[in-house]
């Protein structure tokens, strides 16, 4: 629903990509760098739903560039960093979607 009206419906896979366009999977060499890896990945997407998928960070969004977080962890020294494209998950998509609808309390 997006303003009381339904926003998108069908198939799991077509409302997930409605709701969230990208969906990147970040991981590093070192799970000792998985913490590090997420704060970046929070400082260069502020405006993803970012989170930890197993051993990586999964970054969701609309207007996800994986080379931004590449080299934003060149310069923050963080190496070993390797990216897949994957299909968001329902609720990846849904926290996502209510996240750019929230109204602030008034």
């Amino acid at each position: 629903l997006h303003d009381g009206k339904v926003f998108t419906s069908g198939n799991v896979e077509n409302v997930c990509r409605t709701l969230c366009p990208s969906t990147y999977r970040f991981s590093t060499n070192s799970l000792s760098d998985l913490p590090r890896l997420l704060q970046l990945c929070r400082n260069c997407f502020p405006e993803c739903r970012v989170g930890k998928y197993h051993e990586q960070v999964s970054v969701s969004g609309r207007s996800v560039d994986p080379q931004r977080l590449v080299m934003a962890c060149g310069e923050a020294q963080l190496d070993g960093i390797e990216f897949i494209e994957a299909p968001s998950s329902l609720p990846d998509a849904m926290s996502f979607h209510l996240s750019q609808n929230a109204q602030p309390a008034e």
